[in-house]
């Protein structure tokens, strides 16, 4: 999320890659509050808040903006980041592409050495 808002502020660069990012982030809100048992009726009522308020940052939303060319990497079995989200922010950005693993969850992907060499690559084309 930062790295969006940055490009959206001004940050000029060639190319971004986001691995696994957090692209709705009232998604991940609803996420941690059911992990500690909120209710379904507080979860509702405080994303209608959020939504109301414009507080939720979205990158489905901010990406047709961007201009970097743009790397997304996420597996798909990622449990804090649905890949769902980050395929339509991908989808949205102009000049990016949506590059999928399975198996490695949210946070083994910075380990793998094929993605690591894939982002690499991805950045000093």
């Amino acid at each position: 999320m930062a790295l969006a808002r940055a490009l959206a502020e001004g940050l000029d660069v060639k190319s971004v890659v986001l691995i696994s990012p957090p692209a709705r982030q009232s998604g991940q809100f609803e996420r941690v509050w059911r992990r500690f048992n909120v209710s379904e009726d507080v979860i509702a009522a405080a994303l209608e808040i959020g939504q109301a308020e414009g507080r939720f940052f979205d990158l489905t939303n901010l990406a047709p903006s961007l201009t970097p060319d743009a790397l997304f990497i996420h597996s798909l079995d990622d449990p804090q980041c649905p890949a769902e989200d980050a395929q339509r922010a991908a989808a949205a950005w102009p000049r990016a592409k949506f590059w999928s693993v399975d198996g490695l969850g949210h946070r083994a992907l910075v380990k793998d050495d094929e993605v690591v060499a894939m982002a690499a690559a991805w950045l000093v084309r």
